[in-house]
């Protein structure tokens, strides 16, 4: 089993601690030929690689300004005014996705608070906390879950007094239009 040129090197090494220096490199015509072989082909790898960059650099840039003419041309565009109003006619407006929105948030506070009020929640966190922290830690944590705790209740108060001037609003608002 021939020995790498590192396991090599280490071998002659090894032999050579009592004798004298250590031979870097063999002196032979064969392995100069194997490494220009090696080198050449090395180069030609690099070359190919090289030239496969470009040509995925232009096709990629190709793509993009095609892209850009052929959506001008459908939409009958000119310049980027044109374009933006053509697209305001195409596109949804973003008052419908208003309204999924105030959805979503209102269900994620909901669900905020049901998580925060729950007492079975609050003492696994706690249990988790003392099981996990150190003393100093334990204080750094008990001092932030009173922190927490506090902002909690403020936001919890301020959410519901939103919801309930959210719902009067709408309660005055079906009165005047019925």
């Amino acid at each position: 089993m021939p020995l790498s040129r590192c396991s090599q090197y280490v071998f002659q090494f090894w032999k050579s601690l009592n004798q004298g220096p250590v031979k870097l490199r063999e002196d032979s015509s064969e392995e100069s030929q194997r490494e220009r072989r090696l080198n050449e082909a090395q180069v030609r790898a690099v070359k190919m690689m090289q030239r496969g960059v470009v040509l995925v650099t232009l096709l990629i840039f190709g793509s993009g300004v095609a892209g850009w003419f052929g959506v001008k041309r459908m939409l009958g565009v000119g310049d980027a005014k044109e374009f933006g109003e053509a697209m305001k006619e195409h596109a949804p407006q973003a008052s419908s996705f208003e309204t999924v929105g105030r959805r979503l948030q209102t269900v994620s506070q909901r669900w905020g608070d049901a998580i925060s009020s729950n007492e079975w929640l609050i003492r696994w966190r706690r249990n988790m906390r003392e099981r996990f922290n150190d003393p100093e830690g334990a204080k750094i944590a008990r001092e932030n879950s009173l922190v927490m705790a506090e902002r909690r209740v403020r936001q919890r108060i301020a959410r519901r007094a939103m919801r309930e001037a959210e719902d009067k609003a709408e309660a005055e608002a079906a009165e005047t239009t019925s």
